[in-house]
């Protein structure tokens, strides 16, 4: 097919949506909701009326040129690659929509035109492929068992993990899979050093973002601080934040916590809580209070013990609900502005770091390594982080207005 088809600005100005975008963004030099949606919409238009079935790889270059066309946008919003799964992003979800309506309605022609530099066609026998969990590759299998039984030395533990990542990464891709089935697979992930093997998991899914916490954090800081002083209004709250700016500069482990801390200030959580009523035996909500928000992103306890015991807890509590305790982030210390020691807990596995900044880091690299939902008390917050920060977007982030007005105003000063 040829390559002028997707000259995505060709493409616009031969639509009347497509022209729209392109006046707004010539008087703004920034796209809105509704843009995109006319983007994205003027695009599969164009691909179904030339009866191009668009692989991945294809997705991928429209995504590239409209993030180059438009250079204030991510072209995450557009398309993920996610290795061995369906793609993500508003561009494939639409045109895979409205592939499949037409399908059923026998409109789409099987043996329609290829796409792009003769990439494979993604029609339904590519989406709907396997993943497979095992390999026949000896050396392979021969690697896993080694990492099933040894812990040491490091260097030959990251050679060897390193070596196995896509098969790995084929395992945890599985939404069947619990936590357990990971660690009876892999129980290397119990050792204090697997941070440095999430790390390695984390940038094999998404290259390039794995320091962005840690490269963006002081801009960050810097931005966000201005937010909190005119949004937050809840009183304990206010406290917290009265706190923060009153500490010197030479504190900023403890002007981190408290940022963190704060964050379920900022962006208050949505989401109720359903029980049944022992007694009337009726359904009834709870709506998420900002404590509830903040405890389940951020656990803080006075002593190690404390948090032995409140971990155990959390795990009763989730037995009795059958809920699942998702990772969560512990500080422990006598309060907020004092504490020294930072954890990292699920299912039964601590990790211990010396800031909560990489605390954060690598809880929330457990969530997307181990295809995990994010608490329903925080997930605003997580949503957050994985779009402002990491700058990863995916068709299942949870919607919301408050969360969409901070990005913008965060995006667009």
């Amino acid at each position: 097919m040829d390559k002028d088809m997707f000259d995505v600005e060709s493409i616009l100005k031969k639509s009347p949506k497509g022209n729209i975008v392109l006046s707004y963004f010539n008087k703004n030099n920034v796209l809105s909701e509704a843009c995109r949606k006319n983007i994205v919409e003027t695009i599969v238009e164009h691909l179904i009326e030339n009866k191009i079935h668009a692989s991945p790889k294809c997705m991928e270059n429209i995504a590239d040129s409209i993030v180059k066309l438009f250079n204030v946008e991510v072209k995450e919003a557009y398309f993920i690659n996610v290795p061995k799964k369906k793609p993500k992003g508003m561009l494939y979800q639409k045109y895979h929509n409205t592939i499949t309506k037409l399908k059923r309605q026998d409109l789409w022609e099987k043996n329609a035109k290829s796409n792009l530099n003769g990439d494979r066609l993604f029609d339904k026998s590519v989406e709907n492929s396997p993943l497979t969990i095992e390999t026949d590759d000896p050396t392979i299998l021969s690697f896993k068992r080694w990492l099933q039984f040894n812990v040491d030395p490091l260097e030959e533990v990251l050679t060897k993990w390193k070596q196995t990542i896509e098969h790995r990464r084929h395992f945890l891709a599985l939404s069947s899979n619990e936590i357990t089935d990971i660690l009876d697979h892999w129980p290397i992930y119990k050792q204090s050093y697997a941070p440095q093997l999430i790390d390695i998991d984390f940038e094999f899914i998404y290259p390039g973002k794995s320091n962005n916490l840690f490269d963006t954090w002081s801009t960050f800081v810097h931005k966000i601080i201005p937010f909190m002083t005119v949004k937050i209004k809840d009183g304990h709250s206010k406290d917290l934040l009265k706190q923060m700016l009153e500490l010197p500069e030479s504190d900023l482990e403890m002007k981190n916590v408290l940022i963190f801390a704060l964050l379920n200030s900022l962006i208050v959580p949505t989401s109720k809580t359903s029980y049944t009523d022992r007694e009337t035996k009726r359904k009834r909500y709870i709506k998420t209070s900002i404590a509830d928000g903040r405890e389940s992103f951020l656990l803080y306890v006075s002593t190690l013990n404390d948090l032995y015991v409140q971990i155990q807890n959390r795990i009763d509590h989730c037995f009795e609900t059958k809920q699942k305790l998702q990772p969560f982030i512990c500080i422990i210390g006598s309060n907020y502005v004092s504490c020294d020691e930072f954890y990292v807990y699920y299912f039964g596995t601590y990790y211990k770091f010396n800031n909560i900044v990489r605390a954060v880091d690598i809880c929330f690299k457990i969530f997307q390594v181990f295809n995990l939902n994010y608490p329903h008390q925080s997930e605003l917050v997580w949503t957050f982080i994985q779009k402002f920060i990491f700058k990863i977007n995916t068709d299942s982030d949870v919607q919301c207005s408050s969360l969409a007005s901070l990005l913008s105003d965060l995006n667009n000063p």
